[in-house]
């Protein structure tokens, strides 16, 4: 019986290649390896950074060594319209996103760190784009995780916010969670993070053979094994060594290896530190030898394993989930100790090879491997089991709900589904141009309720009476007046006089594109959520609208409550929302202020009512010269903003949001010139080091021709028969 061939796409930020090593690369490349191994099409979608090589280079590679596709998400164009809201990672799961809708795949397979499926996984929420495909998202190291692990601060800056809540959203929604340790997913729900039903327990795939295992004999040789920095215990382990030599223990026969690439340590850079720690004397003159092997990629790090029979290899890791360094020295059969920490318990079948996380634990367990012969590490990993798991899962090709049947009912539907709530002020040809573009919609069950607020200009209220006039008779629009109170309360009298259960709110002056009330109904539909909203592009001129020529598009995150107190990460007025819930809410503001949308929008969120994004622009926003957002009060519209924070709290505390709203914005400006500076340090180095280049080039072949000069005055001979040639009269 011939198995189907499916489609896999495993994207990722982490690839060993054009990344020198990282444990997510190497965790993608080996189930890149074993789907293969079972016919399937595999297809690699690199999100990060190249530090070697570049695409096509391994693109070439990996389809000949591996027989897989590798690509690159493509840039966002530089002419395309700037997206104001997705951060940088944002920005690439939008490309991510791009990218698979325009291809078919029957599994995707997602990394939690960076959040790459945030925006994919979203779109398919609300829009129900790669309906077809069955998404994973695997937990390896969460940002939140990777702090808490490095003993690192937060960096409270509102992208940090917001990346956290995008790795959260990417499980919650995906279809399979996927975890290769316990310890793993104990911890998620310990920090309240929300899974799927579907929740698998998954060993990383190893593809590597099990090479002979290591003699049993004394180790001459000890390892650290891992990336260089607080988190793997680069610390822990010198400390140790320091308890060691107090200790007199003689390492004079011993070498010692550092293996792994440079990161962080408490004092800062793990290259000084491990520097310094090569100049001591008090290491230097007690070991055979000090080598740093910080510059290998992942094969090379695997022929080192292959050849250093005589290691004794230490994983002391502060946190660790299911560690690839480990994983590799028990399928090589090498002898290695590791911390009791994070999933490595789940690896390891011999607890004389454990210890507790502190230096003296391990300076008793280094005292007694260092002294004593032995022999490969007891595995507890089961490679053909872990195969079966991951075919298991395969074969049974968990497919997204459908949502046709809920789509069909709710068309079937003739009566008005939502009343769009339309405040009107002096809007004039604006307020026409919208009620054109609302009656040139796809989807029909929908009335509105327009709201004069007392305009003062009469052309304006001319032509609203005109609209009403007209579209009163033609679609039975309502148009009302009252006396000038605000925007808010113009669409909350809108509200209250609507009688449908959903509501969906525009400004006079904008343009709703065609699909706009179909799109906001379906996926209200689908989700059963309480409110929506979507993005937008803005817009200033009826030239720019009509060449599609963008001032930017508006992105909106949702409802991530932490960054919500310094930016509307909620949306736009533009959405939609369950009446009840409205009105349970009270409405908007009146005050006369720019922020009734974030101040609103906060509110629910905070209430513990459901929304989210739809990350498609459904209408286009009139940027003008003199609207409220701009010339209104920038610390009043901060106050109106966090006012459903500070409902929330009470004395003093209420101060303190105000506090935390003003200090974040300027960590936010800080932080966004200190990237700036580091960007262009990045840039000036380069150059720096193409001139470096280009200089040594030129030294060479001034080298060259210095040694041919030389060679020349040497041979004396062939010099004077050369001038007697010359000087003959």
């Amino acid at each position: 019986m011939s198995q189907k061939i499916l489609r896999h796409c495993i994207v990722t930020p982490d690839f060993p290649g054009p990344i020198k090593n990282g444990g997510i690369g190497t965790a993608c490349l080996n189930l890149a390896r074993h789907l293969v191994s079972r016919g399937h099409h595999v297809t690699v979608l690199f999100t990060g950074p190249f530090e070697r090589q570049d695409e096509r280079h391994w693109a070439s590679y990996f389809l000949e060594e591996f027989q897989f596709e590798f690509r690159c998400v493509p840039k966002r164009p530089v002419d395309a319209p700037a997206m104001i809201g997705l951060v940088d990672f944002g920005v690439i799961s939008w490309q991510v996103s791009q990218v698979l809708e325009s291809e078919t795949f029957d599994f995707i397979h997602f990394q939690d760190w960076l959040a790459n499926g945030f925006i994919p996984l979203q779109r398919r929420r609300t829009l129900n784009t790669l309906a077809g495909a069955t998404i994973t998202v695997t937990l390896h190291s969460s940002t939140q995780w990777q702090q808490e692990g490095s003993h690192i601060l937060p960096s409270c800056t509102p992208e940090h916010h917001l990346l956290e809540y995008a790795e959260r959203y990417a499980v919650e929604h995906a279809d399979v969670a996927i975890s290769p340790s316990r310890h793993m997913f104990d911890y998620v729900v310990q920090r309240g993070w929300k899974l799927p039903a579907q929740q698998r327990l998954l060993p990383y795939t190893m593809q590597t053979a099990p090479f002979t295992e290591v003699p049993v004999l004394t180790p001459n040789e000890l390892m650290f094994f891992g990336r260089l920095e607080t988190r793997k215990g680069l610390e822990l382990f010198v400390q140790a060594l320091e308890f060691m030599l107090r200790r007199h223990f003689d390492f004079s026969g011993i070498k010692l290896t550092f293996l792994g690439k440079y990161g962080r340590v408490a004092s800062g850079s793990a290259e000084d530190y491990v520097d310094a720690l090569r100049a001591d004397s008090k290491f230097s003159e007690k070991f055979l030898e000090i080598e740093v092997l910080s510059d290998l990629d992942h094969f090379q790090c695997q022929k080192v394993l292959q050849t250093r029979t005589a290691a004794l290899i230490v994983t002391p890791s502060l946190l660790d989930n299911y560690p690839l360094a480990v994983l590799e020295c028990l399928q090589q059969g090498r002898r290695i100790i590791a911390a009791n920490t994070g999933g490595i318990p789940e690896m390891i079948d011999d607890p004389t090879c454990l210890f507790d996380p502190v230096p003296t634990r391990l300076a008793e367990v280094l005292e007694q491997k260092l002294s004593t012969p032995s022999g490969a590490t007891k595995s507890a990993y089961l490679p053909n089991e872990v195969g079966r798991l991951w075919d298991e899962l395969i074969a049974e090709h968990l497919r997204p709900l459908s949502f046709d049947q809920t789509i069909s009912a709710v068309s079937s539907v003739e009566s008005p589904l939502v009343t769009i709530c339309v405040p009107h002020h002096n809007d004039g040809n604006h307020f026409c141009e919208l009620l054109d573009s609302l009656e040139c919609q796809t989807d029909d069950r929908f009335t509105l309720i327009a709201v004069d607020d007392g305009s003062s200009s009469p052309d304006a209220l001319r032509t609203f009476r005109e609209c009403a006039g007209r579209y009163e008779k033609k679609r039975g629009w309502r148009f009302v007046e009252q006396i000038n109170q605000g925007q808010g309360s113009a669409r909350n009298h809108a509200a209250q006089l609507a009688d449908t259960t959903l509501l969906m709110f525009m400004d006079a002056d904008n343009i709703a594109r065609p699909d706009m009330v179909a799109t906001f109904l379906s996926a209200i539909q689908k989700t059963g959520l309480d409110c929506l909203s979507c993005y937008f592009e803005a817009f200033d001129t009826a030239e720019h609208l009509l060449a599609e020529d963008y001032l930017y598009l508006y992105t909106p995150i949702g409802p991530c409550i932490k960054a919500g107190i310094t930016d509307n990460v909620f949306g736009d007025t533009n959405f939609i929302v369950k009446r009840e819930v409205f009105q349970s809410l009270g409405g908007f503001s009146r005050a006369r202020l720019a922020s009734e949308d974030w101040e609103f929008l906060a509110r629910l969120a905070l209430g513990g009512y459901r929304m989210d994004v739809i990350p498609k622009a459904l209408f286009a926003y009139r940027c003008r010269p003199g609207s409220v957002s701009r010339v209104s009060s920038e610390y009043l519209n901060s106050l109106q903003a966090i006012g459903p924070y500070q409902e929330q709290l009470s004395g003093w505390h209420k101060d303190l949001v105000l506090d935390v709203h003003s200090l974040s914005r300027q960590v936010r400006w800080f932080y966004h010139h200190h990237h700036e500076f580091q960007k262009r340090e990045k840039k000036l180095k380069k150059k720096i080091a193409d001139l470096e280049k280009k200089h040594a080039a030129a030294e060479r072949k001034n080298q060259r021709l210095r040694e041919a000069v030389d060679h020349w005055n040497n041979r004396s001979w062939l010099k004077r028969a050369f001038n007697r040639l010359i000087l003959r009269p």
